[in-house]
């Protein structure tokens, strides 16, 4: 029943006026057999909402069903954006709470070709493999930021990227992901399963 909402609410969320729904790809591969990479990227979205001026609602979703805990939620985003964190409302069984970002940078994300520098975090609350987004799990993060800015612009032209840090896949490995901008109209192809691959192999995790 928890797998059948959690659809629904992906499907339903394609339908609400100014929202998106972005994929992640894996930028690391600590999973030799690319088993991992290829979970995450078929089964971790994030639904964003603007709310009115300067306010938007991001839901973040492991829609399952490949063993898998998002563990780590991160922002590397221009100063002139001026994101802050609101408010965190958590999912039955999620515990998430601000974390400082640095030390806690994303793991990989100095090798991309436009170093990820976390400029915000949030992480799952020890033990971090219970309490993060496990299967047909979500969480919801309210941010502000500067009115002046567009946020869809900037995560397009990346001026805003966001990236997930995973543990507890098959085989006890974690991988690292970051937001991929979906083609316009293509929100209904993404919610086929495993449509988010596309993008993820077009980008050919080189970033």
């Amino acid at each position: 029943m928890k797998h059948l909402l959690v659809a629904a609410i992906l499907v339903a969320s394609a339908l609400v006026a100014r929202a998106e729904l972005f994929a992640f790809c894996a930028i690391t591969s600590n999973d030799s057999g690319g088993y991992a990479q290829l979970a995450g990227e078929s089964q971790l979205y994030m639904d964003m909402t603007l709310l009115g001026t300067g306010q938007a609602s991001l839901v973040f979703t492991n829609a399952g069903p490949e063993d898998s805990a998002v563990s780590r939620i991160n922002f590397d985003f221009v100063p002139e954006l001026g994101l802050n964190l609101e408010a965190i409302n958590d999912g039955s069984g999620v515990e998430f709470q601000a974390s400082p970002a640095s030390p806690n940078n994303l793991p990989g994300g100095q090798r991309l070709n436009n170093a990820f520098i976390s400029d915000l975090s949030v992480a799952a609350k020890n033990p971090s493999p219970k309490n993060g987004l496990n299967p047909y799990d979500s969480v919801e993060l309210v941010i502000s930021y500067d009115d002046s800015c567009d946020l869809l612009d900037a995560l397009e032209n990346e001026n805003l990227r966001i990236g997930l840090h995973v543990q507890s896949f098959t085989g006890g490995y974690s991988e690292s992901f970051v937001n991929v901008v979906p083609e316009p109209g293509a929100i209904s192809m993404l919610l086929v399963g495993g449509f988010a691959l596309y993008w993820c192999k077009a980008k050919s995790r080189i970033w």
